[in-house]
């Protein structure tokens, strides 16, 4: 990976910790090289992330999802310390 894509992805995952997380993430992956015109938005829930997705013949695995981690996505949710770690308020 060359300096110029690597600072290229630096800048897009710094955009986590003040941007809209939707925004933030099509950032990325466009860096990424991943684009595409469809989008989905949906509220940041896991009810109305089950209501999209939990439509298949076999049972989806809610323990996986770690639904009692998901955070709303704004931008006062995730910040980062003096050390550019990241941290939940």
């Amino acid at each position: 990976m060359n300096t110029d894509t690597r600072q290229q992805i630096e800048t897009a995952l710094r955009a986590f910790s003040g941007s809209d997380l939707r925004d933030a993430s099509i950032g990325l992956l466009n860096t990424l090289g991943y684009q595409s015109e469809k989008t989905l938005d949906l509220d940041n829930t896991p009810n109305v992330f089950l209501a999209a997705f939990d439509k298949r013949d076999r049972k989806f695995r809610k323990d996986k999802a770690l639904f009692k981690c998901w955070k709303s996505g704004g931008a006062d949710d995730h910040r980062q310390d003096d050390r550019g770690r990241a941290e939940n308020r």
